[in-house]
């Protein structure tokens, strides 16, 4: 039996006897998958083994009852996709085409199966015009699909194309989620066309590694670690993205610039050791993670005009940053921006708290303007200008830095706790 006979078969099978039967009496999704029979119990169960749902003992239609080891049989499921799915073997399969596998999901017509791809053996590009969503695993580790197209498909189930290594371009028009890792591995992918996408899930193109340009227009959130590692992305454009989820960004080493100018959210090592990363626009951002920018070595310029909390490690080891704007900036935690050797001056005009070790090893950072601030800072300790000019350190800068606080509140800075130590800084302005 050749594909397009299994194809029929499964069809004509679908069509004249199974969906009936199940519109009558279920509404679940439906699916069919290969599986070999390791094990003829002889009472009308089979030991198999399925893909992606590994070993299990299942039922068998009494035409299967003296179906052989080793033998491939055609499994249909009913469920989501969770532990308490029911499957039944239902017709026993030629082997010609041992990989050949039937992904499924739901069509216009509701609830139901669609013949979509040949499995393993699929090849080449696809177009497909009817069915609404891609179900999770679907066309799995295909290495022979290149590009695929689907006019009407409204959500991309977990992993449905990942490690879809030759996949080279896709197009999903009206797609609005696309599911945790459901292009995960697809190192060839290189264009990208989601114009509708909303929500795109934690890994969903993690390792893709010829990616070089993203552009969602209606994206509002990004999972996590959702483009790590895309190595060659250099460009990454999300208008009305509100949410980066952790490590989203992360190692992707050829990014040169961001646009998130609706973003409220940076969450924790977004983009770090995103090392060519030179500068980023996030007027709206409130909340920046930790190591949110870690290791980003090329950064020289940042903007956060509304942010009020910068997280631990936030900016560490940004050498080149040398021009920061977080005039609404509150918090800032600890080793924040340890190891920022070009900055040289520095506003905080709103800060409250200034955590361990936040400006350690800031060799040129000769001025700090807390100028404008309505109260003394939190000062967590010590160290947090050590290896500064403001702590004594003069190898780089070649003088002593100074903290300037409001005239009214010089007495209170000198007699805080922990700013003390700087007293032969401070200066009233």
């Amino acid at each position: 039996m050749n594909n397009q006979d299994m194809t029929e078969f499964a069809e004509n099978l679908w069509k004249n006897y199974i969906k009936p039967k199940l519109e009558e009496e279920c509404s679940n999704d439906v699916s069919f998958y290969r599986a070999t029979v390791a094990t003829n119990n002889g009472d009308g169960t089979l030991a198999v083994t399925i893909p992606f749902d590994g070993e299990r003992t299942i039922q068998c239609t009494r035409e299967l009852f003296n179906v052989e080891s080793s033998a491939n049989v055609l499994v249909l499921r009913m469920g989501n996709g969770n532990a308490g799915d029911n499957h039944i073997a239902i017709a026993e399969m030629d082997d010609i085409n041992p990989d050949f596998k039937i992904a499924s999901g739901q069509t216009e017509g509701g609830t139901g199966m669609k013949v979509l791809l040949g499995g393993y053996s699929v090849s080449g590009s696809v177009t497909e015009n009817t069915l609404k969503k891609v179900r999770d695993y679907a066309v799995y580790r295909n290495s022979g699909l290149t590009s695929i197209s689907m006019e009407r498909v409204q959500e991309i189930g977990e992993r449905a194309f990942c490690s879809c290594t030759n996949l080279t371009s896709i197009s999903f028009p009206v797609c609005s989620m696309v599911g945790s890792g459901a292009f995960l591995g697809c190192s060839g992918l290189s264009e990208v066309f989601l114009p509708s996408c909303l929500n795109v899930g934690s890994e969903a193109f993690y390792a893709c590694y010829s990616l070089a340009s993203i552009n969602l227009p209606v994206c509002t959130d990004i999972g996590e670690a959702a483009f790590e590692l895309c190595s060659s992305l250099e460009s990454a454009s999300f208008p009305a993205c509100t949410t980066i989820g952790y490590m989203a960004f992360a190692e992707c080493y050829a990014l040169t610039s961001v646009n998130l100018p609706a973003c409220t959210a940076v969450d924790s090592a977004a983009f770090q050791y995103c090392r060519t990363l030179t500068n980023i626009s996030i007027p709206n951002c409130i909340v920046t993670g930790d190591q949110a920018f870690q290791y980003c070595s090329s950064l020289t310029t940042i903007n956060l005009s509304v942010c009020g909390s910068i997280g631990s490690r936030a900016f560490e080891r940004c050498t080149n940053l040398n021009s920061i704007s977080i005039p609404a900036c509150t918090t800032i935690e600890l080793w924040a921006f340890a190891n920022c050797h070009s900055i040289t001056t520095l506003s905080l005009p709103k800060c409250a708290y200034i955590g361990k070790g936040a400006f350690e090893s800031c060799w040129r950072l000769v001025s700090l303007y807390l100028n404008e601030v309505s109260a003394v800072p939190e000062l967590k300790n010590t160290d947090a200008f050590s290896s500064t000019p403001i702590g004594g350190y003069r190898a780089v800068a070649g003088q002593s830095g100074s903290i300037f606080v409001p005239s009214s509140l010089y007495n209170a800075f000198m007699n805080a706790s922990n700013w003390g130590t700087y007293r032969s800084r401070i200066v009233a302005m």
